[in-house]
């Protein structure tokens, strides 16, 4: 969970994009154009008025699964270090345009944005202004999220997939014994009454 960091926070949502926003994203780019793991790979925050969560995610053969989380990790850390401008100008640009073709371009999507939106306790101000300023957001802002929200000691790492075949290869990343939920176990417990 992202701790005092408000909802719709712009550099936050900028961090996100420069993670795994788009097509030119550090994910992308290492998950599929260096190591050709992955077809997509993404990021985003979850915003909650309770708090939020930075996730990062991809599908990945779990043959893979080892290396890739490692690279996961590693774009988010590489995240502390302040983004060139090549990279942040792009980035910024992207998800203000995502963000309003998103919640604006039809009658719907605006339905659905404004009230999440009001869910939030925010409104059509605060929306412009967190808007305006994702456009301002530095590259020192976004070093110090990642320095401050996205420290490895912190993560909870997911990952989906038969356990026989994942357990040994996550072991031996070093991050900690695996915790294994059976999807069966997890199933019933859904299905209870």
């Amino acid at each position: 969970a992202l701790r005092d960091v408000p909802p719709l926070d712009p550099v936050a949502l900028v961090t996100s994009q420069l993670l795994g926003g788009d097509g030119y994203s550090r994910l992308l780019g290492a998950l599929r154009g260096e190591m050709g793991v992955a077809y997509d790979a993404r990021s985003t925050v979850e915003t909650r008025r309770t708090g939020s969560l930075f996730l990062a995610w991809s599908a990945v053969r779990a043959g893979d699964a080892a290396v890739a989380l490692r690279r996961i990790v590693a774009e988010m850390e590489s995240l502390r270090e302040k983004p060139s401008p090549e990279d942040l100008a792009p980035a910024r640009i992207a998800l203000e345009n995502r963000l309003v073709s998103e919640w604006f371009e039809t009658s719907r999507s605006s339905a659905r944005a404004w009230s999440r939106i009001a869910s939030l306790g925010l409104d059509a101000e605060d929306v412009e202004n967190r808007l305006r300023r994702i456009l301002e957001v530095s590259g020192e802002e976004t070093a110090r999220f990642a320095a401050e929200h996205l420290a490895s000691g912190d993560l909870v790492l997911l990952v989906v997939g038969e356990a026989g075949a994942l357990r040994g290869p996550l072991e031996d990343l070093g991050l900690g014994a695996p915790d294994v939920w059976p999807a069966e176990a997890l199933a019933s417990r859904a299905a209870a009454p």
